[in-house]
Order: structure tokens, then sequence, then C-alpha cells
């Protein structure tokens, strides 16, 4: 079983209430602290300062950078140097440095959070690919239960989006499931990250709506995956 969610009031709340369970969660594979080892040892030796910039409000914390910025604390950063964002036109590709294609999803994936591509890229990686269609069952609001069943193999995650309700489940055979994946802000990440909070059900389907139309030029789902894939291994390679 692994907490695939890479929030770090996630991870608090795990340490503090549940300390038995802390053994879980994957600290290496968080986005922020794969590309912190990463260009550190691509760039080890020049004067090199790592600045992150996060809607999530719980990144404040992150002590492996040099500084941590809010979007809304960039955005006061230009306002205050008079920084227009307007004169930057055009497209740009995607930052290369983990040799990723120059195609790639971004923006929601699901409407499960992560924990759908992470699912099915554990499935991927252990079978090879994607033939089985992903069951969904709600447990109960904002609870969903999904799971992949083949005669190759079966996976299942657990996917909770109100912190609320975490007791009652971590309280239970959690280890059942090969993925755990719940968030401190209810509905998840969406609602603000701790800035622009929101509850409006219509504000979120907006926001969701507004993800989906960043996704990218993927042509398929196995591509997406393979290149997550392939971003570890990269990642790997550099760091050994």
């Amino acid at each position: 079983m692994v907490f695939s969610a890479w929030c770090p009031g996630l991870r608090e709340f795990i340490e503090k209430s549940y300390p038995q369970l802390k053994r879980h969660i994957q600290r290496e594979a968080t986005p922020s602290k794969i590309m912190q080892k990463f260009l550190s040892k691509r760039y080890s030796g020049e004067n090199l300062k790592l600045i992150l910039v996060t809607p999530c409000s719980a990144q404040k914390d992150n002590t492996i950078f040099d500084a941590v910025l809010t979007t809304r604390e960039l955005t006061e950063f230009f306002t205050q140097n008079n920084i227009e964002l307007n004169k930057f036109k055009g497209e740009t590709d995607f930052d290369r440095a983990l040799d990723l294609g120059w195609t790639y999803i971004v923006g929601a994936h699901s409407d499960y959070a992560y924990a759908l591509s992470i699912l099915e890229t554990a499935y991927l990686r252990k079978f090879g690919d994607l033939d089985v269609t992903v069951s969904v069952n709600t447990i109960e609001d904002r609870v969903f239960e999904l799971a992949f069943d083949s005669e190759k193999g079966f996976f299942n995650a657990l996917l909770m989006e109100d912190m609320s309700k975490a007791h009652k489940y971590l309280e239970r055979d959690i280890d059942k499931y090969n993925v755990v994946e719940f968030f401190p802000c209810i509905h998840g990440c969406i609602t603000g990250g701790g800035q622009n909070l929101t509850n409006s059900i219509d504000i979120i389907n907006k926001r969701v709506d507004r993800l989906k139309k960043y996704k990218g030029l993927c042509t398929s789902k196995k591509e997406f995956l393979s290149q997550i894939i392939l971003a570890y291994k990269r990642y790997k390679e550099v760091i050994q």
C-alpha cells in the first residue's frame, strides 16, 4: 500500500495521527523532490538557486528549496516590479530536462484526481499494457474505489476528497489497497490549495473544466503514462 498524494499537509497528518502508517509515504516520489534532486545533481558546482512556485500554501514549509513562493506571492512580486506578462507572447515547449517527448498531458487527467493516473502507471509498468477497463465504485460522497481486475492481475486505489472521512477508512483494513490518496483540502487541490478557497461546486467544476482544456497533445493514454515511467527512469539515472 502506498499513500500517493503529494501534499505536505497529508504527510504531516499521517505522521502525527497514524505513525504506524508513515512507512507507506513515498517521500522521494513528489514532483518537487524529484526536480530539486535532479537539478541540484545536474548543475552541481554552479551557483544555483532553486525557487519553488506553487499554488499550495502547505508547501511554504518545504525546506529543500532556497525559497518557496505561492502563486499569490509571485503575482504580487510581478505587480510590485511592474512586470507585464502580456508582453511575453507565443507558444513554448515543455522543459525537456528529463528528456520527455515534446507532447505531454497537463492539467486534470481525470475526474478522480491523480489516483487513476498513478494506478494506471503502476499497472502499465507491471503488466505492459492497459487493455483493461478501470471500474469506479462510489463508496460514499467524495469517496471512491478504483480498480483494474483482469487475468493478468488486480490493482486498486482508494480516493478520498473529504479529509473528515479519513479516520473511518484509515482505521479499517487500509492495506487491501495498492494506492491510497486523500486531501486535506475538501474536494482536493482544486479548491485552492490554501488560496482562493471555495466550496462552491459551480466554481470547482469551472476550474476542473479549465484544467481539462490544457491536456496537451498526447495521442493516447499509454503515451502519457509511458512518459511518466520514462521521467522516473531518467531521474534515477541522473541522481545515481
